[in-house]
């Protein structure tokens, strides 16, 4: 009998130490993966500008930078630009664990307004339902097209301030004269 309870206590510690062993592996094996963000926020610069016809072709540089805090390579990432027509821009490339690439899209665009950006990346090497926030996202910039008109004055202001300027000259002019 004791013979027994000794075999089933054997059997129960071994099934015990197996399940431990699985679940620790399984946590590693969750662990273990690339972790991709957007450092810092994406920028832009006009590198160009030229006129075919009566049109008028901007050309920018968009420079993003990617990260992967993880402790897995991120085999084939996938970084897309696109804008409001869906116009698209895309590279496909690896990073390592610790380690982060500069991004430069040349996007050209004959609009003459500013206009979003979507910034997508994802790991093109998994399937999209294992895609999550830590290896995938979407970010927005908005490029100011250099003919619309926003060089970042408000209109008007600065009469505003000429207005009040000679108001206060011209009471300070009537304070004195009158001493």
């Amino acid at each position: 009998m004791v013979f027994i309870k000794l075999k089933v206590l054997k059997k129960t510690i071994a099934l015990i130490f197996l399940l431990c062993v699985f679940l620790l592996s399984f946590t590693f094996i969750v662990q273990a993966q690339a972790e991709l963000s957007i450092k810092g926020t994406p920028t832009y610069e006009l590198t160009k500008q030229e006129t075919v016809g009566n049109t008028l072709i901007s050309r920018y540089n968009i420079y993003i930078i990617i990260e992967n805090t993880g402790t897995s390579r991120s085999e084939n990432t996938t970084i897309n630009l696109t804008n409001t027509e869906g116009y698209p821009l895309k590279e496909i490339f690896e990073l390592q664990p610790g380690e982060e690439k500069n991004i430069t899209f040349e996007y050209p665009t004959i609009l003459e307004t500013s206009q979003d950006l979507r910034i997508f990346y994802f790991p093109t090497h998994l399937e999209e339902d294992q895609w999550n926030e830590l290896n995938s996202g979407s970010t927005t910039i908005t490029l100011n097209a250099a003919n619309d008109g926003t060089n970042g004055s408000s209109p008007g202001f600065e009469i505003i301030i000429l207005f009040t300027a000679i108001m206060l000259i011209t009471l300070y002019c009537k304070k004195f004269r009158k001493i």
